[in-house]
């Protein structure tokens, strides 16, 4: 039988050591990937849809629904996104359909940019909107008898949310209006850089993100 030296010894019983241990170590239950959702975007179809059941919401109270109406229209036409959307005024609403553009300042970046509106949509406001000598300093989104305090933007995107989901079902949130605009445009032939400056985000990679095939497109690609 070969004798071993004292360090060979000490080798082959490390290694055992190691060995047995690696033999007791419980195998690790790999993470079940998480569900990504489809992020849905507004086109015509689901803003008529979104307009017609929501004037027609009895469960919601009329200022509400006002509220409502024009926030989804101004979404609609315009691109914005909802806390810019909040910090408007009355008279600020008035000015943008009276000039066909304005400019929104983006909270997160604190950029300001320009943002307009075709014929129709003004046309489209026009009709759920109107400005007055009283309430031409009001917030279009304020707090409930406090018509000169803005509501607070979490509060309001929720509220919008649920009205989008509760309509158009899942996937739908108050983004989807970006969504659908930037789709509608690169459809169009619109230069990815115009896209980019018109919706307000930083850099075209972002913009390309948001250009996906709606459930329209999807349907008309199909062969069989």
């Amino acid at each position: 039988m070969k004798c071993r030296t004292l360090e060979e010894q000490k080798v082959i019983e490390e290694y055992n050591k190691l060995n047995i241990t690696s033999q007791h170590v419980p195998k690790q239950k790999r993470a079940k990937p998480k569900l990504v959702r489809i992020k849905e975007a507004i086109g015509e179809p689901e803003y008529k849809k979104l307009m017609s059941f929501t004037r027609g919401d009895e469960d919601i109270k009329e200022v509400s629904k006002e509220r409502f109406l024009l926030t989804f229209t101004l979404l609609y036409h315009t691109g914005l996104r909802l806390n810019e959307l909040m910090q408007f005024k009355y008279k600020d609403i008035q000015n943008f359909l009276d000039e066909g553009e304005g400019k929104a300042i983006a909270s997160k970046q604190g950029i300001e940019r320009r943002i307009f509106i075709s014929e129709d949509g003004i046309k489209q406001i026009n009709k759920i909107f109107k400005c007055t000598d009283l309430n031409s300093n009001h917030y279009i989104i304020s707090k409930r008898n406090a018509p000169t305090i803005n509501l607070h933007p979490i509060t309001f995107i929720k509220a919008v949310n649920t009205q989008l989901k509760k309509v158009l079902g899942s996937g739908y949130t108050s983004h989807s209006f970006r969504r659908g605009l930037i789709t509608e445009m690169a459809r169009k032939g619109v230069n990815q850089a115009f896209i980019r400056d018109f919706i307000g985000h930083k850099n075209s990679s972002t913009t390309a993100e948001y250009i996906k095939a709606t459930k329209t497109d999807l349907k008309n690609s199909m062969v069989r």
